[in-house]
């Protein structure tokens, strides 16, 4: 909120981009557990995991803008 009330109120999307590194699932556990409001997705950009489902879920959100 620190910025604008219109930017606090738009929808969040998290990247949680290197899950093909060691120990990626730990810090994604613990980043979720700070973080339970925030849409996560697990992705890994090099092994190209995970991008199919954010690509899905943004097509979705700006398909219907005012859900």
């Amino acid at each position: 909120q620190e910025y604008s009330e219109d930017l606090f109120l738009k929808h969040k999307i998290v990247a949680a981009n290197k899950m093909d590194l060691p120990g990626a699932a730990a810090h994604l556990r613990r980043f979720r557990s700070q973080y339970q409001k925030e849409e996560i997705f697990p992705v890994s950009a090099l092994k190209k995991k995970g991008l199919n489902e954010l690509i899905g879920f943004i097509r979705e959100l700006l398909s219907n803008p005012a859900s």
